[in-house]
């Protein structure tokens, strides 16, 4: 059951040992009071990031908000760029996956008005 009917998906891209581009699409759902949650959990979102390129974040059909085009970027500046296993340990590839993670939550809060509740 999704709150206010509204669902979200989030689509990334990688890309693989061949350079062809993979694109995977997740559905996920947070309920209840999520501001609430995520400063119990120590998690502070950072202003939405501005498109690095020639593409618009957050796009809402109906009940649906698609994210796109989150990378590890603070205040305006990567702050991670190289390979997993060459350039970075595991965890510091966690760190930017987690990173990555509260941008995406950050253009869906935009996306929602600032209510995430709404999803």
């Amino acid at each position: 059951m999704f709150m206010n009917g509204l669902k979200v998906f989030v689509e990334t891209t990688s890309r693989s040992g061949y350079g062809a581009a993979n694109t995977f699409k997740r559905s996920f759902h947070m309920s209840g009071k999520i501001e609430a949650r995520l400063k119990e959990l120590g998690i502070t979102l950072p202003p939405p990031a501005k498109p690095a390129a020639n593409y618009v974040p957050t796009v809402r059909t109906g009940n649906l908000v698609y994210v796109a085009g989150q990378v590890p970027m603070v205040e305006g500046k990567f702050e991670y760029q190289g390979k997993l296993g060459k350039e970075y340990t595991v965890e510091e590839g966690q760190a930017c996956a987690r990173l990555v993670a509260t941008n995406v939550i950050a253009q869906l809060k935009e996306a929602c008005g600032g209510d995430l509740d709404r999803v």
